[in-house]
């Protein structure tokens, strides 16, 4: 806890959003909350202070770069009814797509689903960040298979710890 994710987050959002051309880079957390307060508050700080102007237009969870170039915060609302099930993440194409989930484990099971189709073509890469606070669910499951790359970041790498 307090290592570092979610600043790890936010530069991977600026990172890709600017490198990668075109790009769309849809970001969620288990609170509407979590997503503005933490994670977009992060990615704005990070723009905001580049060493080099980043561009675009940043307002509170949307950083719009072009018409077919912006990352986004989306809302975590699933209804448990068949009408949603997670449709706010479907839908986005593009040749560079990065779905970042912000403290995944927490992370409703359908949006899990739902990114599935989002990273099943072109340029599209997935990163999810979190603690391992359970030994079950979707971000247990991505940890444990085989063709995820994983990063640990323990207690003592952190400059938090005293």
């Amino acid at each position: 806890h307090g290592v570092g994710k979610t600043h790890v987050a936010a530069k991977a959002v600026l990172w890709f959003t600017t490198c990668m051309r075109p790009a769309k880079v849809p970001t969620t957390a288990p609170t509407w909350g979590l997503v503005e307060k933490n994670l977009w508050s992060e990615i704005r700080a990070a723009h905001s202070k580049a060493r080099v102007w980043l561009g675009g237009d940043m307002i509170l969870t949307q950083w719009t770069l072009g018409e077919d170039h912006f990352a986004f915060g989306t809302s975590p609302k699933v209804e448990l009814g068949e009408g949603d099930k997670g449709v706010r993440m479907q839908g986005i194409h593009a040749t560079n797509v990065l779905v970042v989930f912000d403290e995944a484990p927490g992370v409703h099971p359908a949006l899990w689903e739902a990114k599935e189709g989002i990273v099943s073509s072109g340029h599209a890469r997935f990163l999810a960040i979190g603690n391992q606070v359970s030994a079950s669910g979707p971000f247990w499951k991505a940890w444990n298979s085989a063709g995820a790359h994983k990063i640990s970041m323990g207690i003592f790498d952190s400059p938090n710890f005293k």
